[in-house]
């Protein structure tokens, strides 16, 4: 079994001219978004994977601004493959704005077949990243939805031709959230859209547009024990099981899907965890209101924000001291706050066991 390095490894010398473009050149330029594309980009400049690369290596960044251990060795094969060695890459955009609970990324992808690739970022490591992605649970819209409507309108204004959109984890969500709601003359032109274990939309954006045609050209790719990408709502009638390397959570990692050639090798049925799991969050979002859920996600980045620290990893690295300022700020949350808290977890466990008992006795 392989992955997306062994892929670009076998590959790479065939270009999209000798066959066409695929899913998991998709997946590929899903996790490409993931890059270090900050520390190139200085401003509208364009680049090819190969001067972009050799840019970054110029730069001597130390692992800790990576993402993902793998990321170094997809860089280096996008760089060196015939398939997307002359890919030109441009429209880069990336904003963290603390105020807002904002982080969004996005860059375009221009293809020697003559598309454009709109590829999103999910999540990045920051706490305000991830506090975004929890706000979907009580808000309608978060305004990476709305930075990526507009960079999709801004994109395909000034690039003709056929799009593609693709993200994988939040990046997935952005992607079928502005081919939902963006201009019709623009969805006419997007070819497909890839959503790579991505969440789904906030009950009433979801019932908007549950019927809408452009469903017919969003796949979605899900890990056989996928968690991610089953919260929320969003339509399931054309995805792709994939199995993966890792257990649980980790299958998210898109490095863990296995692939032979140029096919994904499917898996027949979602794990039993991912089942409960998700039919447990769902259960959770009905019993507890939206200013619930609010109040219990902003009381948690409150303890967390508390430590000073940007990003989890930095968290992590500074555990000890972390943990003393969190216990304290915790000390200082308010008794109805921290209920909140605590019948919330509770709901959140029962309908675990409940699906745990529903499930056994099936």
């Amino acid at each position: 079994m392989s992955n997306i390095i062994d892929y670009l490894q076998w590959r790479k010398d065939l270009t999209l001219d000798q066959d066409p473009f695929n899913e998991i050149d998709s997946l590929i330029l899903s996790r490409a978004a993931y890059l270090r594309w900050e520390y190139i980009f200085e401003g509208e400049e364009q680049y090819t994977f190969q001067q972009a690369y050799q840019k970054l290596q110029s730069k001597g960044l130390d692992n800790e601004k990576l993402l993902a251990d793998e990321d170094p060795q997809l860089f280096l094969l996008l760089s060196q493959s015939q398939r997307f060695q002359s890919c030109i890459i441009s429209d880069f955009i990336s904003e963290h704005q603390e105020e807002q609970e904002l982080q969004f990324c996005a860059l375009l992808f221009h293809l020697d077949d003559k598309t454009h690739y709109v590829a999103f970022r999910g999540t990045d490591n920051t706490l305000i990243g991830w506090k975004e992605n929890l706000n979907m649970c009580f808000q309608d819209v978060v305004g990476a939805q709305r930075q990526a409507l507009r960079y999709l309108r801004k994109a395909a204004n000034e690039h003709k031709g056929r799009l593609r959109l693709g993200g994988h984890s939040k990046g997935g969500n952005l992607a079928v959230y502005s081919a939902l709601f963006t201009l019709k003359s623009i969805q006419k032109r997007i070819l497909s859209v890839d959503n790579f274990d991505g969440p789904g939309l906030s009950r009433k954006m979801y019932e908007k547009r549950k019927d809408h045609a452009i469903y017919q050209k969003v796949h979605s790719y899900y890990p056989q024990n996928s968690i991610v990408g089953r919260f929320l709502y969003q339509k399931e009638f054309d995805y792709t099981l994939i199995q993966s390397s890792k257990k649980g959570i980790y299958q998210h990692d898109l490095y863990s899907w296995q692939l032979l050639g140029k096919e994904f090798i499917c898996a027949k049925a979602f794990d039993r965890q991912s089942e409960i799991i998700e039919n447990a969050i769902n259960d959770f979002l009905e019993k507890i209101s939206p200013s619930q859920r609010r109040e219990c996600v902003d009381v948690i980045f409150e303890v967390l924000s508390s430590t000073n620290e940007e990003t989890f990893h930095d968290l992590s690295n500074n555990w000890l001291k972390n943990t003393s300022v969190m216990i304290k700020s915790i000390s200082k949350v308010d008794s109805a706050e921290r209920k909140v808290i605590l019948d919330s977890i509770k709901a959140f466990l029962n309908a675990v066991f409940d699906e745990l008992k529903e499930a056994d006795d099936k």
